[in-house]
């Protein structure tokens, strides 16, 4: 990706976007999420990086939201680190998730009970975001 394409990135992600950790199965996971009404945004993101899952919410206007998700550690690692010296509105989230990605063991995480710390973690994001 270019400067142009990262700052547009972190701009979607400030202004559209979320960061935070989803709870599935008893633990936790680190998330970043974007949800617009024009397909292209998410199709040239998904272009530029080459990774995320798209996902698609039909309203009952008729319009649809389409959405990108980055959930598994590794992306999560990838987008906060191009993203991170461009955020304003969701720095502090980007920097206590990214601290919570870096302590854990890429790809080994799952169903390991968290520690206080990484709780707390899990909860102050939650707080940031205005308690979702």
């Amino acid at each position: 990706m270019n400067e142009y394409q990262i700052g547009y990135l972190a701009g979607l992600v400030d202004g559209e976007g979320t960061i935070t950790f989803c709870k599935s199965r008893g633990t936790f996971f680190p998330s970043i999420s974007i949800g617009v009404i024009d397909k292209s945004v998410i199709d040239n993101l998904h272009s530029w990086l080459g990774f995320g899952h798209i996902y698609i919410t039909d309203l009952p206007s008729g319009k649809s939201i389409y959405r990108i998700y980055w959930r598994k550690q590794i992306e999560v690692m990838k987008v906060l680190n191009l993203i991170m010296p461009h955020l304003i509105i969701k720095q502090e989230q980007a920097k206590q998730v990214l601290s919570w990605v870096q302590s854990r063991k890429v790809g080994i995480y799952k169903g390991d009970p968290l520690s206080e710390w990484e709780l707390s973690l899990c909860n102050l994001v939650r707080e940031l975001n205005g308690g979702i």
